[in-house]
């Protein structure tokens, strides 16, 4: 099981080589927090290098600095962030002119890296967890497709509801290959209180892409199964969503998940995830 940004990253893109500023703020908030904390800093202390230079260009432009370029850089610092410790000031006009331009451009760029903080920050995500492996099975004497989800976090998403299509390559008469989408129905498509876990089943019947299908009929179909799952957090007051690609490999035939609800008098008691993936 992949998610749908691992499943087709592999794919080679032609035409679409982009540079790096276009698309930079969704780049920005995809990157990881490591990189975007590394992007953050190299850009602070290149910015204030920058400046720094151009202070250390002209000697005597700040006092106090001697002119060593790391006080001018240091000054630098200070005049982007508003520290302002009062050991060193602009002695010259060209420093002056420096200090305005550089004040200018650090308000900008300080309210630019705030918003992109708080958008990464505030962006909704959902934890949602599936198998690993889809299990093929019966149940109630028919053959069925089944998958299991968890809410890994302690709160509740409301209206959620599933969805998910087969990808398979179909051949017309006249010779056309294409990949081409076939949806999948599931016995529950939606859960009004998505709490702990949730199996959803497809019955495979004559309408199912996988009637009739093996193992080796799914490798040789080359057959993706893209899941979707869309719900309300009630901790964001925001629609979450979640996908997953299951490859043929990750379809398990003549076995099910394994129980991980424990109950006393009908009532759920403990849910144990170690046991999530587990196959019996």
């Amino acid at each position: 099981m992949k998610t749908i940004k691992e499943r087709f990253s592999s794919i080679n893109k032609i035409g679409l080589e982009k540079n790096f500023f276009e698309d930079l703020y969704h780049k920005i908030l995809v990157m990881p927090w490591l990189n975007f904390f590394f992007f953050y800093v190299v850009f602070f202390v290149a910015f204030n290098l920058f400046f720094g230079w151009l202070y250390f260009l002209e000697s005597g432009s700040v006092s106090g600095t001697n002119d060593q370029f790391f006080k001018n850089f240091s000054f630098s610092v200070q005049t982007f962030s508003t520290i302002g410790y009062g050991v060193y000031s602009p002695a010259t006009n060209y420093a002056h002119s420096l200090v305005i331009i550089e004040s200018i451009c650090s308000v900008i760029l300080t309210a630019l890296l705030t918003g992109l903080t708080f958008a990464k920050f505030a962006k909704p995500s959902a934890r949602i967890r599936f198998t690993e492996k889809v299990v093929i099975t019966n149940y109630k004497d028919k053959p069925t497709l089944m998958l299991r989800l968890a809410n890994m976090r302690g709160n509740q998403i409301a209206e959620a509801s599933i969805k998910a299509i087969a990808l398979v390559t179909d051949s017309s008469p006249e010779g056309h290959r294409m990949r081409i989408q076939k949806d999948i129905k599931f016995i529950r498509e939606t859960s009004s209180f998505f709490v702990l876990s949730w199996t959803v089943m497809h019955v495979i019947d004559e309408t199912s892409p996988f009637y009739n299908l093996s193992f080796n009929d799914l490798k040789d179909q080359n057959i993706d199964l893209s899941v979707s799952v869309i719900g309300h957090d009630e901790s964001f007051s925001q629609n979450v969503h979640a996908s997953c690609v299951y490859s043929p490999e990750d379809f398990i035939f003549n076995k099910n998940f394994a129980d991980i609800i424990s109950s006393e008098n009908g009532k759920a008691t403990t849910i144990d995830y170690t046991q999530f993936n587990k196959l019996i």
